[in-house]
């Protein structure tokens, strides 16, 4: 198993943390994601080496890019859109 730690942008809310539940839980090799609000981590545990950058582009595509990567305006405003869609949608409890 590996570790990937991504530091993202735009995480705001239990809704943003559900929707990015839900984005990285469609990756069959994943095996647990863990979403911190308080310092903007998801910690993703993997079967899988070298997919971080496949990760990285499903959170950019939602509105989360990774820490430190260009965050235009249009990439905010759809973690806002994907923020509510997370809110109205209840995390997956397997």
């Amino acid at each position: 198993m590996k570790e990937e730690v991504i530091v993202i942008q735009n995480l705001k809310c239990g809704g943003c943390m559900n929707t990015i539940a839900q984005i990285l839980g469609a990756f069959p090799e994943i095996k647990d994601v863990q979403i911190s609000l308080e310092d903007a981590t998801v910690t993703i545990l993997t079967e899988q080496e070298s997919a971080r950058p496949k990760y990285e582009e499903a959170l950019t595509k939602a509105g989360y890019p990774p820490e430190g990567s260009d965050n235009p305006l249009h990439r905010v405003m759809k973690s806002y859109v994907s923020c509510a869609i997370g809110r109205l949608t209840p995390a997956s409890t397997e």
